[in-house]
């Protein structure tokens, strides 16, 4: 019988009672976290720049989980979350054209920072969203809980996706510059092309981008990037930088025509490759993400390797690791009895390393299990001739005779298992003599 470990909640008395963290001149973004009692904290978020309510809860969702790892939490749980879309003005700027609940979408002069209410959720007038939860930050995962419940880490790794493949970039950048003179470019993972007409205007607009990118000034990267895009539309850098801010900013659909024209211009293009995958996974398309990921990887950019580990669990460039991945999850399903699921995670190990013993003797004594002896034979012959020292081959092997009626040679099998360190073969070979001595 497992038990499981109880969740400790966090204290936060130490936390301070109201903090503007991430404020930005550029777009007026405010997160603020107000602790309620030693175990609740507030989270607040608003924006004047129209954010989609996808991405106002992303960017929240990633301060909360920023703010868990700070007070060594790995899971936090949302207790009451809303996403308010009650924008009615305070009463100097109220506007009654506007129902109750009803999105003001005319331009309404911001509160000051005083004059905004936190204890009535809904009533900040003027972003076009204003999120409010209370949070509960844990230790450990919740074995049950009401709530959801999420990992502090797999949140900031979605949100890292995103930032870091643009690191890379410096290194595309100062290709760029280098091929401007003699009138060639160089993409990010690309081998350079000749004949694009790259002018200084234009790598001087692409790195403007670039530069407001690692600020985190989404519109002017935007704005920079366009610039370079309508003095040099062949040229693939600034689309893939322009659609950075595009997804920070709440505007998917217009990111993924971005990468949909850089890969039509580059396709070796290694950053606009990864950022495919991304916009695939964030529609549920994982398995096609993956290929995307993979593809990235291939052409050295770390954080496509990554990528396709956080989805798949091994990188794609690392055989041990996706062989080890497999067989982990064969003995898992291993430890349960769930005989089928062991023959496909070892068959998976299998076609990861045809030469690996272990997924071979695996599959046999699941292949056993499934009453299916003839087959785990060969794979536990196979395993033997790959490694004769592993005793678990020999085991299996001797369930395969045992489930066939072959109780003598099961019994040599077991005997072999037993002087190579199996127990279970001890005990089988054991069972079987007192049963051939009656």
């Amino acid at each position: 019988m497992k038990s499981h470990t109880k969740s400790m909640i966090l204290t936060l008395a130490a936390f301070s009672l109201a903090i503007a963290a991430g404020q930005s001149a550029a777009n007026n973004t405010e997160f603020r976290y107000q602790v309620i009692d030693a175990t609740t904290v507030k989270v607040g978020f608003w924006n004047n720049a129209y954010y989609s309510k996808e991405r106002a809860q992303e960017i929240v969702f990633d301060k909360i989980a920023q703010l868990a790892l700070q007070q060594s939490a790995t899971h936090f749980e949302l207790v009451q979350p809303q996403v308010a879309t009650d924008y009615v003005a305070t009463s100097s700027n109220q506007d009654q054209s506007a129902a109750k609940g009803e999105v003001v979408k005319t331009m309404i002069s911001a509160p000051s920072r005083q004059n905004r209410n936190w204890d009535q959720a809904g009533t900040i007038i003027f972003p076009r969203y204003f999120f409010t939860t209370q949070v509960k930050l844990h230790k450990s995962a919740l074995p049950q809980s009401p709530n959801k419940v999420y990992n502090a880490k797999s949140v900031v790794a979605q949100q890292q996706r995103l930032v870091e493949p643009f690191k890379s970039v410096t290194r595309a950048q100062a290709e760029m510059q280098a091929a401007t003179a003699g009138g060639s470019r160089s993409g990010a993972g690309a081998e350079s092309t000749e004949g694009m007409n790259v002018t200084a205007e234009v790598a001087e607009w692409t790195n403007k981008s670039y530069q407001h990118l690692q600020k985190n000034e989404w519109v002017e990267a935007i704005r920079t990037a366009s610039a370079a895009i309508n003095l040099n539309p062949s040229f693939d850098i600034p689309y893939v930088n322009r659609a950075t801010a595009y997804i920070q900013h709440g505007y998917k659909d217009k990111a993924q025509s971005d990468i949909d024209t850089a890969l039509a211009l580059n396709p070796d293009n290694a950053l606009a490759i990864n950022m495919h995958g991304y916009l695939l996974q964030d529609k549920g398309s994982t398995q096609d993400a993956m290929r995307f990921y993979e593809k990235a990887c291939g052409k050295k950019l770390e954080i496509g390797c990554s990528n396709f580990k956080e989805v798949a669990g091994f990188r794609p460039d690392n055989q041990m690791e996706e062989t080890n991945y497999y067989l982990d999850k064969s003995a898992v399903a291993m430890e349960k009895n769930r005989w089928s699921e062991v023959i496909e995670w070892s068959t998976k190990a299998i076609e990861a390393d045809p030469e690996n013993y272990k997924a071979y003797s695996n599959r046999a004594g699941a292949l056993a299990e499934e009453k299916r002896p003839q087959e785990a034979l060969l794979d536990a012959d196979m395993a033997i001739a790959l490694n004769p020292n592993f005793g678990p081959a020999y085991h299996n092997r001797g369930h395969a005779y045992k489930i066939m009626g072959n109780a003598r040679d099961a019994a040599l099998e077991f005997e072999i298992g037993c002087s190579l360190g199996i127990k279970e073969s001890c005990a089988e070979y054991n069972s079987l003599n007192s049963v051939a001595k009656k």
